[in-house]
């Protein structure tokens, strides 16, 4: 995506410090899809970061997130001669028609099963809404939620900046007993610290996440380890410049995540979490 992806700042430095200790020479091309969206704008970038790799002829290609998969090796690298290690690609691979000769990868899945139920225990009724970013994934990975789950939100709202966020943030409060905040990735004048304090002065129903950067605005977070994908992808990418074959290296998905409890907006909420689950959690807002 872009240098500043919250999400992917510790996968990707989680890769190039084990790619580095190695001695490897690692080059990286951002396709800042998150701020671009136009299909034709995105393609161009695509035939940029095809050029690039043409020209740095790399041993190995690690497409980090769904849009370097689908506009860089579905069109141009699929069964090539480069070796590629795919990490990020929400829920199913086949969508870009891996596996192929030359590639494996791993398939990022969210528990968002496990967030959505625990969420309910703590809520007076059934009515989940979702808002989040005006993105492609975001938009992928709310069907994927239906088709593979048979999670149906009551309300779905993407925005596009800042203040329609807290707009929806408030009406969908109104109308529903919980809210899922998926991401806030393309969001134009996403304030973190303004964002905390707009949710605890206004929150009155039970929020959950599946980002550890929103650990301020969600009661409830079962966040992905973002680090786990740049480390499959550098640890794989090593076996295979090591003479393993691609073939030979299944594909996997994630696995890696950790309960966040906001225990300041709990306590506004007048909820008391059991023994049970602050056990297994780390803590936030305190």
């Amino acid at each position: 995506y872009h240098a500043e992806h919250i999400a992917n700042i510790p996968s990707r430095s989680a890769a190039i410090q084990i790619l580095e200790k190695e001695g490897i020479i690692v080059t990286v091309f951002f396709m800042d899809t998150k701020n671009i969206t136009d299909e034709k704008a995105i393609k161009n970038i695509a035939k940029e970061a095809v050029r690039q790799i043409n020209r740095i002829k790399p041993d190995i290609l690690l497409p980090f997130d769904d849009a370097a998969s689908r506009y860089v090796v579905m069109p141009y690298f699929k069964d090539n001669a480069i070796p590629v290690v795919f990490n990020g690609v929400n829920w199913d691979a086949k969508q870009y028609g891996y596996p192929y000769k030359n590639a494996t990868g791993q398939v990022e899945i969210e528990m968002v099963s496990d967030l959505a139920s625990t969420m309910k225990k703590y809520s007076s009724g059934d009515k989940i809404a979702m808002l989040a970013g005006d993105t492609e994934t975001d938009r992928e990975s709310v069907n994927f939620y239906r088709k593979i789950l048979g999670i149906d939100f009551s309300e779905t709202v993407f925005v596009n900046n800042f203040n329609s966020w807290k707009r929806s943030f408030l009406k969908l409060q109104a109308g529903n007993d919980m809210l899922f905040i998926r991401n806030t990735a393309g969001i134009q004048g996403w304030n973190q610290t303004d964002a905390e304090g707009f949710v605890h002065k206004n929150i009155k129903k039970m929020t959950g996440s599946l980002f550890a950067h929103l650990e301020g605005i969600s009661v409830i977070n079962y966040a992905k380890d973002d680090k786990e994908s740049g480390e499959y992808s550098a640890q794989t990418a090593i076996k295979i410049l090591r003479g393993n074959k691609v073939s030979d290296i299944p594909i996997t998905q994630t696995k890696r995540a950790e309960i966040i409890l906001n225990m300041k907006l709990a306590k506004k909420l007048n909820i008391i979490f059991p023994m049970e689950l602050i056990e297994q959690a780390k803590f936030a807002g305190e």
